[in-house]
């Protein structure tokens, strides 16, 4: 086999594939040390093992929607509710703390305050344990891709390729009458009315919810929609990534979340995707026109996409790191593929 030219990425040669023809792509020569859940199990392993796991517990993520918007709803209460029992208690202390200096004196004829030192100190502290016992339920709700460490064996059959933009990656809740985003530890990004639905004030019956993996881009205010979760009060967790993309673009035809108006402050527009085939997909590696003209008011030019995420579609939507959705520069994923796809330019 011929050796590697100005190879600078992570590929090691295996002496059992010399005999192999050397444009195979080499699936064994591309091995990573890192980003490997465990040292001894190969990642295409680890995707066998998963998608067995999958498909015997099926209905384990089916009610993560709900609780995700009665866990809004009850943040957004206990939110109000705390800052109102804050401003009556302190309303409350001062006024005891008032009639207690009038009334109680000292030998000297100071006033004494003591004890309502101490009930102001009571407070803060109740105050302060309320924060700390708070759990914050939105943290790690997303599915995170690993580095790709080796091509899988049904590359070609059974995988979608996503172009990610460079961005914030959120969850993206609508429900009652309005739209949220957050971060991937659970902090708020923006709140805001959206067509999505249940996002604005137009459709916040309580089962008009939804919600979406994006990536959110600060310099164009756009969200990228990446995956989808639940639409509509219907969960799609337990559901394959081709049903998901393909109800991603179906919803996006029947709703215009691209426009911003009143009741939708944000562009909403889909990631590009393709099946890994060898012509499609180099193609799709080389192409620099993904977003151009999807949008027509947003703001300063938009950067083409920095990264590509591999997907099988048998995955379901998965909380966590998972080999079955895994990532690669674009750069990388040229020089990677170059042999797969035979005509690709390094």
């Amino acid at each position: 086999m011929k050796k590697m030219e100005n190879f600078t990425f992570t590929f090691t040669l295996n002496n059992e594939t010399e005999q192999e023809n050397s444009t195979s792509f080499r699936k064994k020569d591309y091995k990573a040390t890192f980003y490997s859940k465990t040292k001894e199990e190969k990642q295409e392993e680890r995707r066998r093992r998963i998608l067995e796991e999958q498909r015997q517990k099926r209905s384990s993520l089916v009610n993560q929607a709900r609780k995700l918007i009665e866990f809004s709803i009850q943040n957004e209460n206990s939110e109000n509710d705390s800052d109102s029992e804050i401003e009556i208690s302190n309303k409350n202390n001062i006024s005891k703390n008032q009639n207690e200096s009038r009334i109680e004196k000292n030998n000297n004829g100071s006033y004494h305050q003591e004890e309502g030192m101490d009930i102001d100190k009571k407070v803060k502290k109740n105050k302060k344990n309320k924060h700390k016992k708070k759990k914050n339920e939105f943290i790690n709700q997303l599915m995170l891709s690993e580095k790709l460490e080796e091509i899988p064996n049904d590359f070609e059959t059974n995988w979608i390729a996503v172009k990610i933009p460079d961005g914030i990656p959120c969850l993206v809740i609508s429900y009652n009458g309005k739209t949220v985003s957050r971060r991937i530890d659970g902090s708020i990004i923006n709140t805001f009315y959206s067509n999505i639905p249940g996002g604005n004030p137009l459709s916040r019956e309580y089962q008009n919810y939804s919600i979406l993996d994006c990536i959110y881009s600060e310099e164009n205010n756009i969200y990228y929609i990446k995956d989808v979760m639940c639409w509509k009060g219907y969960p799609t967790y337990d559901c394959d990534v081709e049903f998901r993309f393909f109800w991603i673009q179906t919803k996006m035809y029947e709703i215009d979340l691209k426009t911003c108006n009143k009741y939708n402050n944000y562009s909403f527009i889909p990631l590009p995707s393709c099946y890994c085939q060898p012509q499609s997909l180099t193609t799709f590696l080389t192409s620099n026109n993904d977003f151009n003209g999807q949008v027509s008011n947003i703001i300063g030019p938009i950067k083409p996409p920095s990264t590509i995420v591999f997907y099988n579609k048998e995955a379901h939507y998965i909380l966590g790191s998972t080999p079955l959705c895994c990532h690669l520069t674009i750069e990388e994923a040229k020089l990677l593929l170059n042999d797969y796809c035979n005509t690709m330019e390094l």
